[in-house]
């Protein structure tokens, strides 16, 4: 059973993937805001060969998940330690 606590648990640990992911795609793009979902700034940096496709991919149905989250008002399908971990590797590899 989720809790309203675990709720905002999850609401919050998108919101710190989403902007992770927001700041590695401004400092690659030369972006001064990234707004709205983060599709088209992934596969412009996938067009200009600064980051790899099939990360790219990764790195859009991660971002469509941290939106999910926060546009849902009862949202609780928590990912798992590992997959978070993951997610963690696909954005530190951004360069």
């Amino acid at each position: 059973n989720e809790t309203s606590d675990d709720k905002i648990e999850y609401k919050q640990g998108s919101v710190s993937v989403r902007l992770k992911i927001e700041w590695r795609l401004k400092t690659l793009l030369g972006e001064d805001k990234i707004v709205g979902p983060l599709d088209p700034y992934v596969n412009k940096a996938v067009d200009l060969g600064k980051i790899d496709p099939e990360e790219g991919e990764s790195l859009i149905r991660i971002g469509r998940f941290c939106d999910s989250v926060q546009l849902s008002a009862n949202y609780c399908r928590a990912q798992s330690f590992d997959k978070m971990r993951s997610w963690s590797d696909i954005i530190g590899r951004i360069e």
